[in-house]
């Protein structure tokens, strides 16, 4: 994976795309804690949650979140990530997971 400079490291496209520092932080929070519930329901090891992670990190410093759904961003880095570990995952589960979130999922969610 190629690494960012630093000044793309720094630069927040968030910010440049309109959303506030809060909401911008409240957003991440979101999509680890969607990301993070989706590797403990498949009980996935904490190096496939780490790639996924990454995945998701390395991809939103170069993305806006208005540009995404952060939520299918985060199934498709866990699915990603389990392909990248050889780890066999259900397509099936992991779109039911989502689907599920999208249709109202757990209203009141918590970073972890």
């Amino acid at each position: 994976m190629k690494l960012l400079p630093l000044p793309d490291y720094i630069r927040s496209l968030h910010i440049e795309a309109g959303l506030s520092p809060d909401l911008e932080l409240r957003l991440y929070q979101e999509c680890l804690t969607f990301v993070t519930e989706l590797c403990v329901k498949e009980k996935v090891n904490t190096e496939i949650m780490g790639t996924a992670l990454t995945l998701l990190h390395y991809y939103l410093k170069r993305v806006a979140f208005t540009e995404i759904d952060r939520f299918l961003l985060g199934t498709a880095c866990v699915y990603l990530a389990c392909k990248i570990d050889y780890r066999h995952l259900s397509l099936e589960k992991v779109a039911e997971f989502y689907f599920q979130e999208r249709s109202g999922g757990k209203k009141s969610r918590k970073p972890l």
